[in-house]
């Protein structure tokens, strides 16, 4: 059997304790946030920011978009690891792709996090 496509997607959802709007939460939780210069409203009402990582000589891509719920505190961080251009791969070469995408994806969502919001995240004894 072979694929010709072949991607790992990672949704999740975060709500994280405090005060503060959403906006300043993924500036001060996350690392990413849109920048907003002079002129613009002071409030906020939602956020939706994207990028793409190019990973393996250009052949993976992963799209990062960290998006805001409107009117609620949550943060929603979406990453989507996926073939660049179609390739075919054997089920044994897709298993060490998904591995390799597993590893990269998880490295990027670390990178993300500060300590503080990395305390959310252990077990409480």
């Amino acid at each position: 059997m072979q694929f010709e496509r072949i991607g790992l997607r990672y949704l999740n959802r975060i709500e994280v304790p405090g005060s503060g709007d959403a906006l300043s939460r993924a500036h001060h939780d996350l690392r990413i946030y849109p920048f907003l210069d002079r002129g613009f409203p002071e409030s906020v009402h939602a956020f939706d920011v994207s990028c793409q990582f190019s990973y393996a000589g250009g052949r993976d891509l992963c799209r990062l978009r960290l998006m805001s719920e409107p009117g609620g505190p949550a943060l929603q961080l979406d990453m989507d690891y996926f073939l660049a251009a179609p390739q075919l791969f054997s089920t044994s070469d897709a298993l060490g792709w998904v591995d390799t995408a597993h590893g990269r994806v998880e490295g990027l969502f670390e990178a993300r996090m500060t300590d503080e919001l990395r305390v959310l995240f252990e077990p409480t004894p």
